[in-house]
């Protein structure tokens, strides 16, 4: 089962107007239990944030597929620097998404913002 990322913040009294979800690859998580990855740091609103108070954490990486699903475009960063795996977004997407990539898979299945797969 892939490793599914849905937007929670929203739900937030105060929910950030940008999150960056750099190094939430399969490289780094294939291996990472549901817990671990939902403690894994990322940054919203310029600020260090664990994963799972932004978003509902479902499955593992272990078969190297991350899925975003939902409305991403206040998400930034998504599958940057990825190697290898497969990261699927089911909706739109924020800014940068895809940068740097060198090898894997990347799809995305709404808009995308500015600089998307820049530097790949």
């Amino acid at each position: 089962m892939p490793l599914v990322l849905i937007p929670s913040f929203n739900r937030l009294p105060q929910p950030p107007r940008s999150v960056e979800l750099s190094g939430v690859v399969p490289d780094r998580l294939s291996a990472a239990s549901s817990d671990a990855v939902k403690g894994f740091t990322v940054r919203a609103d310029g600020r260090p944030a664990q994963l799972g108070s932004l978003f509902e954490v479902r499955g593992d990486a272990s078969d190297g597929t991350i899925e975003c699903v939902g409305d991403f475009s206040r998400v930034h960063f998504v599958a940057a620097g990825m190697s290898w795996g497969r990261v699927v977004v089911r909706g739109s997407v924020g800014r940068h998404c895809g940068e740097r990539l060198v090898g894997g898979r990347l799809e995305v299945e709404g808009n995308a913002g500015d600089w998307l797969a820049a530097e790949m």
